[in-house]
């Protein structure tokens, strides 16, 4: 990760170890200092964030930044596996400018990315012995075994989703949307759901989506966001490309080390006649790769933003948090 230029990613300083001939070692890892906490912080310190123009430009340039360091990370044929608020990182934060630099860190979940594993996983069921991410940021696919690097963009669609709900609503939008998530379930639970269907001759077989309040949600965000501004067109962002269930079909003579491309969710039986690539795109979206999340912040938001007006932010019809759940 050193030998990647990106601001964005935690510098690692040095490596030490302690211990003697009666103890086994302890192996210490040290990172630079990030002197602004964690991205959660920002949201508990900042409840109430005063909305505007240069908050949601600063937030954008953050997320490209993000989107850049996600890309290098997968070029270098690694997945974080444990993207989440907790594990973005502030440095040198302000009075005027709150966010400062996000950078991600927390690599203990990281995974050298191979095909062998890929399909060691989903052959052997050796996926249950294994720890993912935090469920709440966890995507379809972790069901089946079959993980790639599009893992971490549902991630940061999860994220991103959250900022917005930050920005406009506070710490306190926030909670009642993790209340709304949450349900009735003691446990953490991800922003997908899970339909069991009739098993197959090799082995059972599943549909996943967003779960309806998550979509309640973004239709409340949207119905409240003026058209034609950064908010709209970033929420347009993570409803349409980055929380999506369809992955990218794996092309012939393309492997995971070569580029972002991740197989299917199984979503239909194998004896059923199989989409082509064009039906497939014809029907549903397919999820970004980090090298589309990236390009999309740039061309659909960051450069639409050079336009004169008031892009960054006009004031919507209010910013209500939505309660759809009875408490």
């Amino acid at each position: 990760m050193n030998q990647d230029s990106s601001d964005h990613i935690i510098r690692f300083i040095t490596a030490f170890t302690m211990g003697n001939i009666m103890s086994p070692k302890n192996y210490h890892l040290i990172f630079e200092w990030a002197d602004g906490g964690r991205l959660n912080d920002l949201f508990l310190k900042e409840k109430k964030p005063i909305l505007n123009g240069e908050l949601v430009k600063r937030v954008a340039k953050q997320l490209e930044g993000l989107a850049i360091a996600l890309k290098a990370i997968h070029d270098a044929n690694i997945r974080h596996g444990d993207l989440k608020p907790g594990n973005i990182l502030r440095f040198h934060p302000t009075k005027k400018d709150v966010i400062g630099t996000l950078k991600i860190g927390d690599w203990g979940l990281t995974k050298y990315h191979s095909e062998s594993s890929t399909v060691l996983r989903k052959e052997k069921g050796l996926h249950t012995t294994i720890k993912y991410g935090t469920p709440f940021y966890e995507p379809p696919e972790v069901d089946i075994g079959d993980i790639t690097f599009l893992y971490d963009v549902w991630s940061m669609g999860c994220i991103i989703l959250k900022i917005i709900i930050w920005l406009l609503y506070g710490y306190g939008g926030i909670i009642e949307f993790h209340n709304d998530v949450k349900g009735s379930s003691k446990n953490g639970v991800p922003l997908y759901e899970r339909e069991d269907s009739m098993g197959t001759e090799i082995g059972p077989s599943f549909k996943a989506k967003l779960r309806p309040i998550v979509l309640k949600w973004m239709d409340h965000i949207n119905e409240q966001i003026v058209p034609d501004t950064a908010l709209r067109a970033l929420l347009t962002l993570v409803r349409n490309r980055l929380l999506v269930v369809d992955l990218p079909e794996r092309m012939a003579n393309a492997t995971s080390e070569t580029d972002d491309l991740g197989t299917s969710v199984a979503k239909t039986s194998p004896s059923q006649p199989a989409e082509t690539r064009a039906e497939k795109i014809a029907r549903v979206p397919e999820r970004a790769t980090s090298r589309e999340l990236a390009q999309n912040i740039k061309e659909k938001i960051l450069d639409d933003g050079k336009r004169p007006g008031d892009y960054w932010f006009r004031e919507g019809p209010g910013r209500l948090i939505p309660s759809f759940s009875p408490r």
